[in-house]
C-alpha cells in the first residue's frame, strides 16, 4: 500500500486502502455505515478477523460519502502503513487546518487538532488497521484491545462524547476497550463476520 502525502480527491488526504476486487453483498455493514452517517454517533468500529472484509466496507463508505458529500474534508490514515500516532495527529492537524504549519510536541499535535476540531466543521477520520496500536494480551500493564497511546484514546472520547462534530470510522480486529463505556450514545460496534 503505497503512502500518499497529497490530496488525493478534492477533500481527501492520507493514505490509500486497498480496493476490492469484487465487492458483493456486505448490505447490512454497509446499511450500518450509511445510518452511523446520519445519527449523532462520533465513532464507528468494524471489528472482524483479518481478510474478513474490514478495509473494503470503509474503502466503500469513503466513496459513498465523497459521492454525496463532496465538500466534506476526509482523512483516511492506516496504520498498517504508519503506526507512529504522533504522526497521525501532526498529519490531521495539518491537513484539517489547511496546511498550517505549527512546531509541536505529541500533546501540543493534540490541543491544536482538538482547536480545529472544535471550529464547527464536519470531518470524515477512518483509522484503518488501528490494532497496531492496541493491547494484544491483557497484563499488568493494561488490557485486551486498550489503545496504547494516551493521546489516541483522548480523541477518540471527545469524538465519542459528541464534543466535536467529527465522524470516525476505525477497522481493528480486536475491539476497542477504551469506548466500551460510549457503546450506546456515542459509539457504535460494526461485526464484520467472515
Amino acid at each position: 500500500m503505497p503512502r500518499q502525502d497529497s490530496i488525493l480527491a478534492s477533500h481527501h488526504l492520507g493514505h490509500v486502502l486497498p480496493p476490492a476486487p469484487s465487492f458483493v453483498g456486505r448490505e447490512h455493514e454497509m446499511a450500518a455505515l450509511h445510518d452511523f452517517w446520519k445519527s449523532k454517533d462520533g465513532v464507528a468500529s468494524l471489528i472482524g478477523i483479518g481478510g474478513a472484509g474490514k478495509t473494503a466496507c470503509a474503502q466503500k463508505f469513503v466513496e459513498w460519502v465523497q459521492e454525496r458529500h463532496p465538500r466534506e474534508k476526509i482523512l483516511v490514515w492506516s496504520f498498517y502503513d504508519d503506526p507512529d500516532s504522533n504522526h497521525f495527529l501532526k498529519s490531521a492537524y495539518s491537513y484539517l487546518s489547511d496546511g498550517k504549519s505549527e512546531s509541536a510536541s505529541a500533546a501540543g499535535w493534540f490541543t491544536l487538532l482538538m482547536d480545529v476540531l472544535n471550529d464547527g466543521g464536519t470531518y470524515l477520520i477512518v483509522l484503518d488497521g488501528l490494532e497496531r496500536v492496541q493491547r494484544e494480551h491483557t497484563n499488568a500493564s493494561g488490557i485486551y484491545g486498550e489503545l496504547e497511546d494516551s493521546l489516541l484514546k483522548g480523541l477518540l472520547a471527545r469524538v465519542c462524547s459528541g464534543a466535536v462534530s467529527t465522524k470516525v470510522v476505525i477497522t481493528s480486529r480486536f475491539p476497542i476497550a477504551n469506548l466500551e463505556a460510549w457503546q450506546g450514545p456515542g459509539y457504535r460496534v460494526i461485526d464484520i463476520d467472515n
